[in-house]
């Protein structure tokens, strides 16, 4: 079954994986399900079942898909977090606690922080750093697609871009394997194969470490060159567990409202088409972090029940 599993994501990788948006998530949803219903040694032979196939099959072409880039973004994260995925402790009363949801969310960006700083370095010998590298790779990608576009806008456009791209990728990247690990969960769960249950969302979590580094991020924005710039875009990748937060939040205090059936459901459409209500709800997050919204609202309310 774990290479049989495996096989599947190297053959969705192989024919989807450059052509299709999206494509990551249909490669990692068998590799997740290999963890989560039989353990982390299963997740591992199909991980390297998976590697070994997409290595042979690409071994010596010039172009095309890595094995190497297979490995970075499909396979590294997914054994990363099914490590953290599977850790449990017996609790003071006998049950069994599993890692926090939010602290394996917290561990991805990290992962992408580092994906981010390892390219900063590998670019740094680059004209213009990890940002020149960024912005031609732009500006090659556009005027192949934009032929008909004069240079002028296409440079306007190139330079709008690539202040935020390593951080558009990365967290593209970032929240595509979330979804992929929430599918394989739901999955190995309808089976009733899942090796751990997830707590409610309303009780998502992060580590408080998490804030500082969001915090370090945001001061080395401030710089200029290659240190502001990478300050900048790791800002972005530190504050999506925060937007989860502030999502969990919003979940926790609307429990019981009359208009929450509306009200959510019109606050995913407006960060969906609009992206700046995202920020409003990551700050949010930034601010349960702490403060406790949470756990205030849940003390005020029960203060209200007892009057």
């Amino acid at each position: 079954m774990a290479g049989g599993a495996g096989a599947v994501a190297a053959l969705f990788w192989l024919t989807l994986g450059s052509t299709m948006p999206g494509a990551l998530i249909l490669v990692q949803v068998p590799l997740f399900a290999m963890g989560l219903a039989m353990g982390m040694i299963p997740a591992v032979i199909a991980c390297g079942v998976a590697f070994l196939i997409v290595l042979v099959t690409t071994f010596g072409m010039a172009s095309g898909i890595s094995s190497g880039m297979f490995a970075l973004i499909a396979i590294v994260p997914v054994l990363a977090l099914l490590h953290f995925t599977l850790q449990s402790r017996q609790g003071a009363d006998g049950s069994v606690e599993w890692y926090p949801t939010g602290f394996i969310m917290t561990w991805l960006s990290a992962l992408a922080l580092g994906y981010l700083l390892a390219s900063g370095l590998y670019f740094s010998g680059f004209d213009g750093g990890l940002e020149g590298a960024s912005a031609n790779f732009l500006k090659t990608r556009l005027s192949a697609i934009l032929t008909e576009f004069p240079a002028e806008r296409i440079d306007a456009v190139v330079t709008l871009v690539t202040r935020f791209f390593p951080a558009t990728a990365l967290g593209i990247w970032q929240v595509t394997v979330i979804i992929a690990g929430i599918l394989a969960q739901g999955l190995v769960s309808r089976f009733g194969l899942n090796l751990r249950q997830f707590p409610p969302f309303s009780a998502f979590t992060l580590p408080q470490w998490i804030g500082f580094a969001l915090v370090g991020c945001m001061i080395a924005s401030l710089a200029t060159g290659e240190i502001g710039y990478l300050g900048r875009n790791g800002a972005i990748l530190v504050a999506i567990p925060f937007f989860f937060l502030g999502l969990s939040v919003i979940h926790a205090i609307s429990r019981g409202w009359r208009g929450r059936g509306f009200g959510l459901p019109l606050l995913y459409l407006l960060m969906m088409f609009l992206g700046w209500p995202a920020l409003i709800v990551a700050g949010l997050g930034f601010v349960e972090q702490w403060f406790g919204l949470r756990r205030r609202f849940a003390a005020q309310a029960n203060d209200q029940e007892e009057d």
